[in-house]
Protein backbone atom coordinates (compact mmCIF):
# COMPACT_ATOMS: atom_id res chain seq x y z
CA UNK A 1 0.00 0.00 0.00
CA UNK A 2 1.44 3.35 -0.98
CA UNK A 3 1.81 6.29 1.33
CA UNK A 4 -0.88 8.17 -0.56
CA UNK A 5 -3.31 5.28 -0.20
CA UNK A 6 -2.53 4.94 3.56
CA UNK A 7 -2.98 8.65 4.18
CA UNK A 8 -6.23 8.64 2.26
CA UNK A 9 -7.48 5.64 4.23
CA UNK A 10 -6.63 7.30 7.58
CA UNK A 11 -8.33 10.53 6.53
CA UNK A 12 -11.42 8.61 5.43
CA UNK A 13 -11.74 6.75 8.75
CA UNK A 14 -11.02 9.75 10.93
CA UNK A 15 -12.95 12.38 9.00
CA UNK A 16 -15.90 12.51 11.50
CA UNK A 17 -13.48 13.17 14.35
CA UNK A 18 -11.64 15.78 12.39
CA UNK A 19 -14.90 17.41 11.45
CA UNK A 20 -15.89 17.61 15.14
CA UNK A 21 -12.51 19.06 16.03
CA UNK A 22 -12.81 21.62 13.28
CA UNK A 23 -16.24 22.66 14.62
CA UNK A 24 -14.85 23.17 18.14
CA UNK A 25 -11.79 25.01 16.97
CA UNK A 26 -11.76 28.82 17.42
CA UNK A 27 -9.17 30.83 15.53
CA UNK A 28 -6.87 32.96 17.73
CA UNK A 29 -8.17 36.24 16.31
CA UNK A 30 -11.76 35.26 17.15
CA UNK A 31 -10.70 34.18 20.64
CA UNK A 32 -9.18 37.60 21.28
CA UNK A 33 -12.43 39.24 20.17
CA UNK A 34 -14.43 37.00 22.52
CA UNK A 35 -12.21 37.99 25.42
CA UNK A 36 -12.59 41.70 24.75
CA UNK A 37 -16.38 41.54 24.23
CA UNK A 38 -18.09 43.09 27.27
CA UNK A 39 -21.22 41.50 28.71
CA UNK A 40 -24.46 43.35 28.10
CA UNK A 41 -25.26 45.65 30.99
CA UNK A 42 -28.79 45.87 32.43
CA UNK A 43 -30.91 48.99 32.40
CA UNK A 44 -32.19 50.45 35.67
CA UNK A 45 -35.82 50.14 36.77
CA UNK A 46 -37.84 51.48 39.65
CA UNK A 47 -37.60 48.98 42.51
CA UNK A 48 -34.14 47.63 41.62
CA UNK A 49 -31.89 46.78 44.57
CA UNK A 50 -28.52 48.51 44.15
CA UNK A 51 -25.21 49.03 45.89
CA UNK A 52 -23.88 52.53 46.46
CA UNK A 53 -21.38 54.33 48.68
CA UNK A 54 -21.71 56.92 51.42
CA UNK A 55 -18.60 59.02 52.05
CA UNK A 56 -19.68 59.69 55.67
CA UNK A 57 -18.89 56.12 56.68
CA UNK A 58 -15.32 56.88 57.72
CA UNK A 59 -13.76 54.53 55.17
CA UNK A 60 -11.39 55.57 52.40
CA UNK A 61 -13.78 54.59 49.61
CA UNK A 62 -16.90 55.19 51.63
CA UNK A 63 -19.43 53.07 53.49
CA UNK A 64 -21.08 50.37 51.37
CA UNK A 65 -24.87 50.66 51.45
CA UNK A 66 -27.76 48.82 49.83
CA UNK A 67 -30.96 50.49 48.74
CA UNK A 68 -33.88 50.39 46.37
CA UNK A 69 -34.41 52.75 43.43
CA UNK A 70 -37.50 54.93 43.94
CA UNK A 71 -37.03 57.61 41.26
CA UNK A 72 -35.01 58.20 38.09
CA UNK A 73 -34.84 61.70 36.61
CA UNK A 74 -32.62 63.46 34.06
CA UNK A 75 -29.86 65.87 35.06
CA UNK A 76 -30.41 69.14 33.24
CA UNK A 77 -27.88 71.33 35.04
CA UNK A 78 -24.79 69.48 33.76
CA UNK A 79 -23.93 68.59 30.13
CA UNK A 80 -23.95 64.83 29.53
CA UNK A 81 -20.87 63.16 28.06
CA UNK A 82 -20.62 60.63 25.25
CA UNK A 83 -20.14 57.73 27.67
CA UNK A 84 -23.54 58.40 29.26
CA UNK A 85 -22.31 59.92 32.52
CA UNK A 86 -23.84 63.04 34.12
CA UNK A 87 -27.13 62.20 32.45
CA UNK A 88 -29.38 60.52 35.03
CA UNK A 89 -29.98 61.11 38.74
CA UNK A 90 -31.33 58.29 40.92
CA UNK A 91 -33.15 58.54 44.25
CA UNK A 92 -32.45 55.54 46.50
CA UNK A 93 -34.28 54.42 49.64
CA UNK A 94 -31.71 52.92 51.98
CA UNK A 95 -32.38 49.38 53.22
CA UNK A 96 -31.58 48.13 56.71
CA UNK A 97 -28.89 45.50 57.18
CA UNK A 98 -30.49 42.87 59.44
CA UNK A 99 -27.56 40.45 59.26
CA UNK A 100 -26.58 37.26 57.40
CA UNK A 101 -26.90 39.00 54.03
CA UNK A 102 -30.50 40.06 54.60
CA UNK A 103 -31.61 43.63 53.87
CA UNK A 104 -35.10 44.88 54.72
CA UNK A 105 -37.10 48.00 54.00
CA UNK A 106 -37.29 50.39 56.91
CA UNK A 107 -40.67 50.09 58.69
CA UNK A 108 -43.15 52.93 58.36
CA UNK A 109 -42.63 54.01 61.97
CA UNK A 110 -39.02 54.85 61.17
CA UNK A 111 -38.02 57.73 58.98
CA UNK A 112 -36.80 56.51 55.63
CA UNK A 113 -33.30 57.49 54.58
CA UNK A 114 -33.06 58.68 50.99
CA UNK A 115 -29.97 59.41 48.94
CA UNK A 116 -29.35 60.91 45.51
CA UNK A 117 -26.71 59.35 43.31
CA UNK A 118 -25.76 59.57 39.65
CA UNK A 119 -26.55 56.47 37.66
CA UNK A 120 -22.87 55.72 37.07
CA UNK A 121 -22.27 55.64 40.86
CA UNK A 122 -24.53 52.66 41.60
CA UNK A 123 -24.41 48.96 40.67
CA UNK A 124 -27.25 46.41 40.47
CA UNK A 125 -27.38 43.72 43.13
CA UNK A 126 -29.19 40.38 42.69
CA UNK A 127 -31.77 40.16 45.46
CA UNK A 128 -34.32 37.48 46.32
CA UNK A 129 -37.19 38.28 48.69
CA UNK A 130 -37.51 35.75 51.52
CA UNK A 131 -41.02 35.86 52.96
CA UNK A 132 -40.12 34.14 56.23
CA UNK A 133 -37.49 36.80 56.95
CA UNK A 134 -39.50 39.66 55.40
CA UNK A 135 -36.23 40.78 53.82
CA UNK A 136 -34.13 40.47 50.67
CA UNK A 137 -31.29 37.94 50.53
CA UNK A 138 -28.22 39.44 48.86
CA UNK A 139 -24.94 37.69 47.98
CA UNK A 140 -22.03 38.98 50.04
CA UNK A 141 -18.27 38.72 49.75
CA UNK A 142 -16.77 36.08 51.98
CA UNK A 143 -14.81 37.53 54.86
CA UNK A 144 -15.89 41.16 54.41
CA UNK A 145 -19.69 40.64 54.04
CA UNK A 146 -19.75 43.36 51.41
CA UNK A 147 -22.63 43.14 48.91
CA UNK A 148 -21.64 41.61 45.57
CA UNK A 149 -23.19 43.35 42.55
CA UNK A 150 -24.17 41.35 39.50
CA UNK A 151 -22.63 43.98 37.17
CA UNK A 152 -20.14 46.75 37.68
CA UNK A 153 -22.68 49.37 36.58
CA UNK A 154 -25.81 49.94 34.55
CA UNK A 155 -26.05 50.54 30.81
CA UNK A 156 -25.26 54.25 30.56
CA UNK A 157 -25.11 54.69 26.80
CA UNK A 158 -28.21 52.79 25.69
CA UNK A 159 -30.48 53.91 28.54
CA UNK A 160 -33.14 56.41 27.46
CA UNK A 161 -35.04 56.86 30.71
CA UNK A 162 -37.90 55.08 32.48
CA UNK A 163 -40.33 53.42 30.10
CA UNK A 164 -43.64 55.24 29.88
CA UNK A 165 -46.62 53.30 31.20
CA UNK A 166 -49.38 53.07 28.56
CA UNK A 167 -52.51 54.95 29.59
CA UNK A 168 -55.96 53.63 28.77
CA UNK A 169 -57.94 56.72 27.82
CA UNK A 170 -61.25 54.89 28.27
CA UNK A 171 -60.38 54.16 31.89
CA UNK A 172 -59.31 57.78 32.42
CA UNK A 173 -62.61 59.01 30.96
CA UNK A 174 -64.65 56.60 33.09
CA UNK A 175 -62.77 57.55 36.25
CA UNK A 176 -63.23 61.25 35.46
CA UNK A 177 -66.98 60.80 35.09
CA UNK A 178 -67.11 58.82 38.32
CA UNK A 179 -65.11 61.48 40.14
CA UNK A 180 -67.39 64.24 38.85
CA UNK A 181 -70.46 62.34 40.03
CA UNK A 182 -68.96 61.76 43.48
CA UNK A 183 -68.09 65.44 43.82
CA UNK A 184 -71.54 66.57 42.66
CA UNK A 185 -73.32 64.14 44.99
CA UNK A 186 -71.21 65.23 47.94
CA UNK A 187 -71.92 68.96 47.39
CA UNK A 188 -75.63 68.30 46.77
CA UNK A 189 -75.99 66.09 49.84
CA UNK A 190 -74.15 68.66 51.97
CA UNK A 191 -76.59 71.37 50.84
CA UNK A 192 -79.57 69.09 51.61
CA UNK A 193 -78.17 68.23 55.03
CA UNK A 194 -77.58 71.94 55.74
CA UNK A 195 -81.16 72.80 54.76
CA UNK A 196 -82.51 70.00 56.97
CA UNK A 197 -80.38 71.20 59.88
CA UNK A 198 -81.60 74.78 59.43
CA UNK A 199 -85.22 73.58 59.59
CA UNK A 200 -84.51 71.71 62.82
CA UNK A 201 -82.76 74.80 64.26
CA UNK A 202 -85.82 76.89 63.31
CA UNK A 203 -88.10 74.55 65.24
CA UNK A 204 -85.81 74.30 68.27
CA UNK A 205 -84.16 77.72 68.69
CA UNK A 206 -85.95 80.20 66.45
CA UNK A 207 -85.27 82.02 63.21
CA UNK A 208 -82.12 83.87 64.35
CA UNK A 209 -80.19 80.70 65.21
CA UNK A 210 -81.61 78.95 62.12
CA UNK A 211 -80.29 81.77 59.91
CA UNK A 212 -76.83 81.50 61.48
CA UNK A 213 -76.89 77.73 61.06
CA UNK A 214 -77.85 78.11 57.39
CA UNK A 215 -74.99 80.57 56.87
CA UNK A 216 -72.57 78.07 58.42
CA UNK A 217 -73.94 75.29 56.20
CA UNK A 218 -73.46 77.50 53.13
CA UNK A 219 -69.86 78.08 54.24
CA UNK A 220 -69.41 74.29 54.43
CA UNK A 221 -70.71 73.84 50.87
CA UNK A 222 -68.38 76.62 49.68
CA UNK A 223 -65.53 74.88 51.50
CA UNK A 224 -66.19 71.68 49.52
CA UNK A 225 -66.48 73.59 46.24
CA UNK A 226 -63.11 75.31 46.64
CA UNK A 227 -61.54 72.05 47.84
CA UNK A 228 -62.74 70.52 44.57
CA UNK A 229 -60.81 73.20 42.66
CA UNK A 230 -57.61 71.95 44.27
CA UNK A 231 -58.29 68.31 43.46
CA UNK A 232 -59.32 69.19 39.90
CA UNK A 233 -55.96 70.82 39.18
CA UNK A 234 -53.65 68.28 40.85
CA UNK A 235 -50.92 67.25 38.42
CA UNK A 236 -51.78 69.91 35.85
CA UNK A 237 -50.04 73.13 34.84
CA UNK A 238 -52.56 75.08 36.94
CA UNK A 239 -51.83 73.09 40.11
CA UNK A 240 -50.20 76.03 41.91
CA UNK A 241 -53.00 78.42 40.93
CA UNK A 242 -55.63 75.87 41.96
CA UNK A 243 -53.95 75.37 45.33
CA UNK A 244 -53.83 79.12 45.97
CA UNK A 245 -57.47 79.61 44.97
CA UNK A 246 -58.61 76.65 47.08
CA UNK A 247 -57.01 78.20 50.17
CA UNK A 248 -59.91 80.65 50.17
CA UNK A 249 -62.04 77.87 51.67
CA UNK A 250 -60.51 78.56 55.09
CA UNK A 251 -61.95 82.10 55.05
CA UNK A 252 -65.65 81.15 54.94
CA UNK A 253 -66.11 80.08 58.61
CA UNK A 254 -64.50 83.33 59.72
CA UNK A 255 -66.73 85.34 57.40
CA UNK A 256 -69.82 83.81 59.00
CA UNK A 257 -68.63 84.75 62.49
CA UNK A 258 -67.71 88.26 61.33
CA UNK A 259 -71.16 88.66 59.80
CA UNK A 260 -72.84 87.55 63.05
CA UNK A 261 -70.65 89.91 65.10
CA UNK A 262 -71.46 92.89 62.84
CA UNK A 263 -75.16 92.07 63.05
CA UNK A 264 -74.94 92.00 66.84
CA UNK A 265 -73.06 95.32 66.84
CA UNK A 266 -75.68 97.01 64.69
CA UNK A 267 -78.53 95.68 66.83
CA UNK A 268 -77.94 98.37 69.46
CA UNK A 269 -79.84 97.72 72.64
CA UNK A 270 -81.04 94.33 71.37
CA UNK A 271 -77.47 93.04 71.15
CA UNK A 272 -77.55 89.51 72.64
CA UNK A 273 -73.98 89.89 73.96
CA UNK A 274 -74.24 91.25 77.51
CA UNK A 275 -70.68 92.61 77.78
CA UNK A 276 -69.37 93.35 74.27
CA UNK A 277 -65.59 93.31 73.83
CA UNK A 278 -62.87 92.44 71.37
CA UNK A 279 -63.27 88.71 72.03
CA UNK A 280 -66.92 88.80 73.07
CA UNK A 281 -68.79 89.67 69.90
CA UNK A 282 -71.02 86.56 69.55
CA UNK A 283 -72.85 84.42 72.04
CA UNK A 284 -71.85 80.80 72.66
CA UNK A 285 -75.16 79.72 71.13
CA UNK A 286 -74.49 81.71 67.96
CA UNK A 287 -70.94 80.37 67.72
CA UNK A 288 -72.17 76.80 68.18
CA UNK A 289 -74.85 77.23 65.50
CA UNK A 290 -72.33 78.63 63.00
CA UNK A 291 -69.79 75.86 63.60
CA UNK A 292 -72.45 73.12 63.60
CA UNK A 293 -73.76 74.41 60.29
CA UNK A 294 -70.26 74.57 58.82
CA UNK A 295 -69.43 71.00 59.89
CA UNK A 296 -72.68 69.66 58.40
CA UNK A 297 -70.78 68.85 55.19
CA UNK A 298 -69.07 66.01 57.07
CA UNK A 299 -72.37 64.19 57.66
CA UNK A 300 -72.95 63.00 54.06
CA UNK A 301 -69.22 62.27 53.75
CA UNK A 302 -69.39 60.04 56.83
CA UNK A 303 -72.56 58.34 55.61
CA UNK A 304 -71.07 57.65 52.15
CA UNK A 305 -68.05 56.01 53.76
CA UNK A 306 -70.14 53.99 56.22
CA UNK A 307 -72.89 52.77 53.87
CA UNK A 308 -70.72 50.22 51.96
CA UNK A 309 -69.57 48.72 55.25
CA UNK A 310 -73.16 48.46 56.52
CA UNK A 311 -74.42 46.90 53.28
CA UNK A 312 -71.62 44.33 53.25
CA UNK A 313 -72.20 43.52 56.94
CA UNK A 314 -75.94 43.11 56.33
CA UNK A 315 -75.32 40.63 53.53
CA UNK A 316 -72.88 38.72 55.75
CA UNK A 317 -75.41 38.53 58.58
CA UNK A 318 -78.18 37.00 56.43
CA UNK A 319 -77.78 33.21 56.59
CA UNK A 320 -78.16 30.59 53.91
CA UNK A 321 -79.01 31.04 50.25
CA UNK A 322 -80.66 34.43 50.86
CA UNK A 323 -77.38 35.88 52.11
CA UNK A 324 -75.49 34.31 49.21
CA UNK A 325 -77.99 35.81 46.77
CA UNK A 326 -77.55 39.25 48.36
CA UNK A 327 -73.77 38.99 48.10
CA UNK A 328 -73.93 37.88 44.46
CA UNK A 329 -76.34 40.69 43.61
CA UNK A 330 -74.10 43.24 45.36
CA UNK A 331 -71.04 41.93 43.55
CA UNK A 332 -72.85 42.15 40.20
CA UNK A 333 -73.91 45.72 41.00
CA UNK A 334 -70.35 46.73 41.91
CA UNK A 335 -69.08 45.28 38.60
CA UNK A 336 -71.77 47.16 36.68
CA UNK A 337 -73.56 44.07 35.40
CA UNK A 338 -76.91 44.83 33.76
CA UNK A 339 -79.27 42.10 35.01
CA UNK A 340 -81.82 42.83 32.28
CA UNK A 341 -79.24 41.88 29.64
CA UNK A 342 -78.67 38.58 31.40
CA UNK A 343 -82.41 37.89 31.43
CA UNK A 344 -82.67 38.67 27.70
CA UNK A 345 -79.72 36.41 26.96
CA UNK A 346 -81.26 33.60 28.98
CA UNK A 347 -84.53 33.99 27.06
CA UNK A 348 -82.73 33.90 23.70
CA UNK A 349 -80.73 30.81 24.69
CA UNK A 350 -83.88 29.02 25.85
CA UNK A 351 -82.65 28.76 29.44
CA UNK A 352 -85.21 28.32 32.19
CA UNK A 353 -85.04 30.30 35.43
CA UNK A 354 -84.82 27.93 38.40
CA UNK A 355 -86.22 28.89 41.80
CA UNK A 356 -84.42 26.88 44.46
CA UNK A 357 -85.97 26.23 47.85
CA UNK A 358 -83.49 24.94 50.41
CA UNK A 359 -83.56 24.37 54.15
CA UNK A 360 -83.17 21.79 56.91
CA UNK A 361 -85.28 18.68 57.07
CA UNK A 362 -88.89 18.85 58.23
CA UNK A 363 -89.17 22.63 57.75
CA UNK A 364 -92.00 22.54 55.16
CA UNK A 365 -90.11 22.74 51.87
CA UNK A 366 -92.43 20.37 50.05
CA UNK A 367 -95.50 22.12 51.42
CA UNK A 368 -94.14 25.49 50.29
CA UNK A 369 -93.33 24.21 46.80
CA UNK A 370 -96.82 22.68 46.40
CA UNK A 371 -98.38 25.94 47.58
CA UNK A 372 -96.38 27.94 45.04
CA UNK A 373 -97.35 25.57 42.23
CA UNK A 374 -101.02 25.97 43.10
CA UNK A 375 -101.05 29.76 43.53
CA UNK A 376 -98.72 30.97 40.74
CA UNK A 377 -98.82 29.72 37.16
CA UNK A 378 -95.25 30.82 36.54
CA UNK A 379 -93.98 27.92 38.59
CA UNK A 380 -93.76 24.56 36.86
CA UNK A 381 -93.12 21.30 38.63
CA UNK A 382 -89.67 20.07 37.54
CA UNK A 383 -89.49 16.94 35.41
CA UNK A 384 -86.94 14.42 36.58
CA UNK A 385 -84.59 12.90 33.99
CA UNK A 386 -83.15 9.52 34.86
CA UNK A 387 -79.43 9.39 34.16
CA UNK A 388 -79.59 5.67 33.40
CA UNK A 389 -82.84 5.48 31.46
CA UNK A 390 -82.23 8.58 29.33
CA UNK A 391 -78.46 9.13 29.41
CA UNK A 392 -78.30 11.17 26.17
CA UNK A 393 -80.85 13.75 27.30
CA UNK A 394 -79.30 13.90 30.77
CA UNK A 395 -75.82 14.66 29.40
CA UNK A 396 -77.21 17.26 26.98
CA UNK A 397 -79.03 19.06 29.81
CA UNK A 398 -75.99 18.74 32.06
CA UNK A 399 -73.74 20.43 29.50
CA UNK A 400 -76.12 23.40 29.29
Amino acid sequence: MSRYTLARTLYTHTSPTLTALQMAYIPPEDAEKAKTTKPKLPQPKIGDVVRYFDMDGGLAEGQVLVGKISLIQPIRSEPSSEDGTNKWLVEINEMEDVGDGYYADYPSRKRRKCALRKLEEIAPVPASFVRTEDAYKIPVERGTNRPLPSHASYDLIGYEGPAAVPINQDVVKTDGERYGKIKYDLIRNSAIAGAAGAIVAQLVSGSNIALIYAAGAFAGVAYLFFLGIKTDTVGSEDAKLGSNVSNLRFVFPGLVLVGVALNNKMSGDSNPVSTPGMFSTVTPQQFGAAMAGFLTYRVPLFVSQLSPVISESAADMVPGSAGMAMRLAQDAKNRGVDMSLLEDKAAKDGLTTVFLVSGPEATGKTTLVNKLLESDSRFVKPALVDRIADAVKFERLQQR
